[in-house]
């Protein structure tokens, strides 16, 4: 048995297809080399073009993967049966290893699946008019393709994931610097009144130790609105804030909360302007109150001296429509799609007048939705303004009003 293995020649098992068939009917013939390779093959595509593309044979292999018998084929166009969508299309990159020659890429089956052929072309000569002949060879990839394409997407997901998670440890090294930073100097004031204070002589006058204690309260009252804030945004987006909702009449709302807010304005001649047409949602008015509020400070804290901010509150297709407009320093139309993100701060607006975590608006963005409203952000570039809009959906006109609960005076928690 030995022998008779060792008697035999490699090349008594292979066909010999290096001379081009010299018409189509060598297909069917089984006494021509490739008549054999077209009979004994079922697994290969082997279809025969000219050099316009246009098929010229077209095996039993081709007819088992695309389904096609080959009178309905011959003279057509290879590429006819290719799929023609953006996918089949990024085949040919060169970024993608399976793109060769153009013709590695999807077919479509004659019942409609798509099949991913990987390709060989192989160069047969010319006939006796001068026509050019190519060989080309099809196997069917697509498990290949379909799993090389899940492993791509795999890997932008874990892309994708591996920013999320660089973004997220950025802005925790950003969280505690800024934290580090607002906390710093109002404990630096309470301590410098508190040695003021405590090396006052015995007679100095009560005016004195007043103011001090003022700055006392502020720095006090600043660093328990930064505590008080980023309690009150985590256990929003924790999903435990707990809402008392009921029936608030937004103009007077909005006009209680702007005449205090105007009062207490660091620089008095900032004007607010309002003009509130009756408006009821239901909602928490302590919360309520929080938007607002932080809208407000947010308009004073970038406008300049004498600036002026228009408040606007009507009823706009079945909302309570309020609006914030500013004449200050605006957005970029960069960061104008950030503006509500967690301790979102334009490069450039942070000054000593301008201070804050950047949570406001994140915050007020969290308790709109929690209201099932929704807030939008406008500005035409740097200079220009800026002018904020929430929408609360409007309550039933015949639900009895409630009263307007007392802490809804206390502004203290606000940037």
């Amino acid at each position: 048995m030995a022998c008779s293995l060792m008697e035999t020649s490699p090349r008594d098992h292979v066909t010999d297809l290096s001379a081009p068939p010299a018409a189509p009917g060598e297909w069917a013939d089984q006494a021509t080399p490739w008549g054999i390779a077209a009979a004994s093959t079922r697994s290969v595509a082997i279809i025969i073009i000219d050099h316009d593309g246009m098929i010229m044979a077209w095996n039993d292999g081709a007819q088992d993967m695309f389904g096609y018998h080959a009178r309905d084929v011959i003279g057509r166009p290879i590429l006819n049966f290719a799929e023609a969508s953006s996918q089949s299309q990024a085949m040919e990159t060169l970024l993608d290893p399976f793109a060769d020659d153009g013709y590695s890429r999807w077919y479509r089956h004659c019942t409609g699946r798509l099949v991913f052929c990987m390709a060989r072309m192989s160069l047969l000569g010319t006939r006796g008019d001068g026509s050019a002949q190519q060989a080309l060879f099809l196997c069917d990839a697509t498990d290949i393709r379909e799993r090389f394409e899940a492993l791509g997407r795999r890997l932008i997901e874990q892309e994708e994931r591996c920013d999320e998670a660089l973004n997220a440890d950025a802005c925790k090294d950003r969280c505690l610097a800024l934290i580090s930073h607002e906390l710093k100097q109002p404990l630096t004031t309470i301590l410098l009144v508190t040695e003021r204070l405590l090396g006052l002589p015995a007679d100095t006058q009560v005016q004195r130790i007043t103011e001090d204690l003022q700055d006392f309260r502020s720095a006090t009252r600043r660093m328990a609105r930064i505590v008080d804030d980023l309690l009150d945004i985590s256990r929003v987006r924790a999903g435990k804030i707990r809402l008392e909702p009921m029936l608030v009449h937004v103009d007077e709302l909005v006009r209680h909360v702007s005449a205090t807010i105007a009062a207490t304005a660091p620089d008095s001649r900032i004007v607010v302007d309002v003009e509130a047409s009756d408006c009821r949602c239901m909602g928490d008015p302590v919360r309520l109150e929080q938007i607002i509020s932080n809208l407000l400070h947010n308009a004073i804290k970038f406008s300049g001296s004498g600036g002026r901010i228009n408040v606007r509150v009507e009823c706009d297709d079945g909302f309570a429509k309020i609006e914030v407009a500013d004449d200050g320093i605006g957005i970029s139309r960069e960061f104008l799609p950030h503006v509500f993100s967690m301790f979102g701060q334009e490069p450039g607006a942070r000054s000593s007048s301008r201070e804050g975590l950047g949570i406001g608006l994140a915050l007020v963005n969290d308790l709109v939705k929690a209201h099932a409203g929704r807030i939008s952000a406008r500005s035409d570039g740097i200079g220009k303004g800026a002018r904020f809009t929430v929408w609360f959906p409007l309550a039933i006109k015949s639900m009895p009003a409630q009263p307007m609960p007392s802490r809804v005076a206390s502004f203290d928690r606000v940037l």
